[in-house]
């Protein structure tokens, strides 16, 4: 903390020489921790509402109350007014991040903080980190699909027609089962969904709650067909056993 403490007071005295300005600063992703990985760090630079283009911008984070020393990085601007670059943090914690930000003569510096947690991410796309617990819902929502097809093909389907469909369904489902698919099928569905952000579609929440609802109601309906259908078999077996001779 004191050696940030210097570094903001040597910066202050370097400014009086150039012409401060005073841009909007915010972040636009936080970094995590994760052990031997870097972790991404954006932040958006606007003036008067609008984003700024073609600046310098230098992070140096400093861990607050702990001895970590300091780490550097530059952020390059990845769109208009947006700075990324990459940081490997040695622990989670709260950070402070002291931003130098320069245009020819016009500078500024900024000290922003944030709480970096331990991330769990098994990939990671645009900034966004895919992790276990994603892979297990979408696990989870391709069981149900596959549990709908399966229900759906054997009253569709007699006979090999019946067996081809279900081996697929088998094969779907062992397939679902290792990690590698699901998290590439997960980030598939990812690029999709911010092509689709960009080109100005969008889902929202109520959609998404609409659409759980409907497949958890037709899970419902297929645990309670597969009841019925096992009472039905047991009374027509007891039926039968009845009428057969001595």
């Amino acid at each position: 903390m004191k050696k940030m403490a210097v570094a903001v007071l040597i910066i202050a005295l370097f400014l009086v020489g150039c012409h401060k300005q005073d841009w909007e600063v915010s972040i636009k992703t936080k970094p995590f921790y994760k052990e031997g990985v870097p972790a991404p760090f954006a932040v958006e630079v606007k003036a008067n509402g609008k984003p700024v283009s073609g600046l310098t911008v230098h992070a140096t984070f400093e861990m607050v109350n702990m001895d970590h020393g300091t780490i550097t990085t530059t952020l390059k601007e990845k769109s208009e007014g947006v700075y990324e670059g990459k940081v490997q943090l040695p622990m989670e914690g709260d950070w402070e991040a002291l931003l130098r930000i320069k245009n020819g003569k016009q500078a500024m510096e900024k000290l922003v903080k944030m709480k970096v947690k331990k991330e769990d991410a098994v990939a990671m796309i645009n900034g966004l980190a895919i992790t276990m617990k994603d892979v297990h819902f979408y696990q989870t929502l391709s069981q149900i699909g596959i549990a709908i097809g399966k229900e759906t093909d054997q009253a569709k389907y007699k006979g090999e027609e019946l067996k081809e469909r279900l081996n697929y369904w088998e094969r779907q489902n062992q397939h679902l089962q290792q990690i590698h698919p699901s998290v590439t099928h997960l980030i598939e569905l990812h690029s999709m969904a911010l092509l689709a952000k960009e080109k100005g579609y969008s889902v929202t929440k109520s959609e998404v709650a609409k659409e759980l609802t409907e497949r958890k109601r037709n899970m419902t309906d297929i645990k309670r067909q597969k009841k019925s259908f096992a009472n039905t078999g047991r009374k027509s077996f007891g039926n039968n056993s009845n009428n057969m001779p001595n």
